[in-house]
């Protein structure tokens, strides 16, 4: 999250619709990516339940942004199905 700064978590908003700036973009995907694999090590019984639960309050609290929401919507596609059922579920 160090690539976001302090003005990033301002949501711009035209015409009612979100914009995510590209850079801005990449740093979400690779969240995406990075949360990703913290659900394949849990789901495979490598992730500590307390580093666990930790992870995915932290993931409930980034989904909660409209930007994050938006982008997800457009990427949801590339990710396993279980990983999106757990996102959409938090």
């Amino acid at each position: 999250m160090q690539d976001f700064p302090p003005e990033s978590r301002e949501q711009v908003k035209w015409d009612n619709t979100v914009f995510v700036e590209p850079r801005y973009r990449r740093t979400i995907i690779r969240y995406f990516n990075l949360c990703s694999e913290e659900f394949y090590f849990h789901e495979n019984g490598l992730v500590d339940k307390e580093v666990w639960d930790n992870w995915n309050q932290y993931m409930k609290m980034f989904f909660a942004n409209e930007a994050v929401l938006k982008v997800w919507e457009q990427v949801k596609q590339y990710y396993v199905p279980s990983f999106v059922t757990h996102i959409e579920s938090i």
